[in-house]
């Protein structure tokens, strides 16, 4: 699932690149792990009220990166469906 290739700059380094099937699994594991993140974040809504989910969301911000607006997104759509 992972391809080595030598470096564009310096073919001393290898570049490790995902296969068709590797971004494919990638995929289907961060799509799993953000629905992990949005139960979990329903869940301390529900059990320990608002203010303990801003705290959740303010340690998970720098943790999420680029995903953050697709985490973010989730959480609002499942929020919305309950």
């Amino acid at each position: 699932m992972v391809r080595v290739a030598p470096g564009g700059d310096d073919r001393r380094r290898k570049e490790l690149h995902l296969t068709t099937r590797g971004e494919e699994l990638e995929r289907e594991l961060h799509e799993r792990q953000r629905e992990l993140f949005a139960e979990a974040l329903t869940e301390a809504v529900g059990a320990a009220g608002a203010e303990a989910a801003e705290g959740w969301r303010a340690v998970m911000t720098p943790l999420a990166g680029e995903d953050w607006a697709l985490f973010t997104r989730s959480v609002a759509e499942r929020e919305g469906s309950t």
